[in-house]
């Protein structure tokens, strides 16, 4: 018996959840890998299966030079060599500056041609090793003349190793490629997911020049990036995420201050509902106090990190009643400082008595660090080989 075409579509589609380039962020490459592999084995039942299973394996693509430089080389060609290019509506690309040396000229026909069809999507991820940028700028300012009519979703990431050696602390010179970046965000209004970190960069961050949020992004809702551009973005009035990173690398012992210090220079942006920190900020009461002044109707808050002054501070609450923060908070995400932390039958303690803080709060997600031997009786386990552990909490007001 056969079935109608879009029936094995929509079975072929059961194999690739939804969520684009998010959810893809967020997922396993393991879980990434079955898929496709699954997708590859439904295309060989029959010519009608071969059809649905490649529309659906080739939506989303994956350059990953960095893991497995033959697979991306293999997927590049096939890209060019069948056409499957016109499936494309997501893609992510990610290597080093040599990797990119040798295949900006098929990248770019992949995605100019993809651009006038279907694509939605795009991340690139850069990592320079080596301090010569020539590749790279080539690259990143052709890609940045390109126009896609639908992108909805554009990430654009450089990481350059060679300065954070040699001048750990110093601003590195300007790079020319990223010139057009404004202009390019120009022509694309319809962004409503923006990633831009250049890292390191200037103090300044990048030169915006002034911005008006009914011509420039009006749709935008999540914005990743350095601080000193997040800031630019946090009035946009329909932006509700935001995802900060420190804008040059410091010691570890100047990131507290250096985020406290960045807090204290913003509004209040009763708009952002989400926020994810990129700093090993300690858990503390006073960045909560920043952060309840800032974001007062935030519903997601991730990065924070634990050690034993939190724990303490955490332990202490049972003492000090009627201190809370984040009144709308319902998810919090942390990370453990240590392994020892993570042993610690302490900080499970201490988690629990999150609610104590927050009134709103369901769920926390804990991050663990390798090493540690954990044992919870209140927490579930998400999986083998997981280093998360989730708590369903109950906060104080019903």
């Amino acid at each position: 018996m056969s079935l109608p075409p879009e029936i094995c579509g929509k079975i072929a589609s059961f194999l690739r959840p939804v969520g684009g380039l998010q959810r893809i962020t967020k997922t396993h490459k393991s879980v990434i890998r079955r898929e496709e592999r699954d997708l590859v084995t439904l295309s060989r039942v029959s010519r009608m299966w071969h059809v649905e299973a490649t529309r659906v394996l080739w939506e989303v693509v994956i350059l990953d030079w960095w893991d497995d430089e033959r697979e991306a080389d293999l997927k590049l060609g096939l890209l060019v060599r069948k056409g499957y290019y016109r499936h494309i509506r997501c893609i992510s690309i990610q290597g080093n500056r040599e990797d990119y040396m040798f295949h900006p000229p098929q990248l770019l026909q992949v995605i100019r041609h993809a651009s006038l069809l279907s694509l939605e999507e795009v991340k690139i991820h850069v990592f320079d090793d080596t301090g010569v940028w020539h590749g790279l700028r080539s690259f990143v300012k052709a890609f940045l003349t390109l126009d896609i009519p639908h992108l909805s979703y554009f990430h654009l990431e450089l990481l350059q190793i060679s300065a954070l050696i040699s001048m750990p602390m110093l601003f590195p010179p300007p790079n020319p490629a990223l010139s057009n970046t404004k202009n390019f965000l120009l022509r694309h209004p319809t962004i409503e997911d923006l990633g831009v970190h250049f890292y390191p960069q200037t103090g300044r961050g990048l030169d915006w020049g002034f911005l008006d949020s009914a011509q420039f992004l009006p749709r935008l809702r999540a914005y990743t990036g350095g601080q000193s551009d997040a800031a630019k973005f946090l009035a946009w009035p329909h932006l509700s995420a935001v995802t900060f990173h420190p804008d040059q690398p410091d010691p570890s012992f100047a990131l507290t201050s250096q985020f406290t210090m960045f807090i204290e220079c913003l509004e209040c942006f009763p708009n952002i509902e989400r926020l994810d920190l990129c700093w090993n900020v300690p858990f503390g009461g006073d960045v909560l106090k920043l952060l309840t002044d800032c974001f007062p109707n935030l519903q997601e808050l991730s990065g924070l990190q634990v050690d034993a002054n939190s724990i303490d501070f955490l332990r202490s609450l049972s003492t000090s009643p009627g201190t809370s923060y984040l009144p709308n908070l319902t998810h919090i995400g942390v990370t453990d400082a240590n392994s020892q932390i993570s042993s610690d039958l302490r900080a499970d303690k201490a988690v629990i008595a999150l609610p104590l803080l927050f009134p709103a709060l369901r769920r926390c997600t804990r991050t663990l660090r390798s090493g540690s031997t954990p044992a919870s009786a209140s927490a579930s386990d998400p999986g083998p080989g997981s280093n998360q552990r989730i708590y369903e909490l109950i906060g104080r007001e019903e």
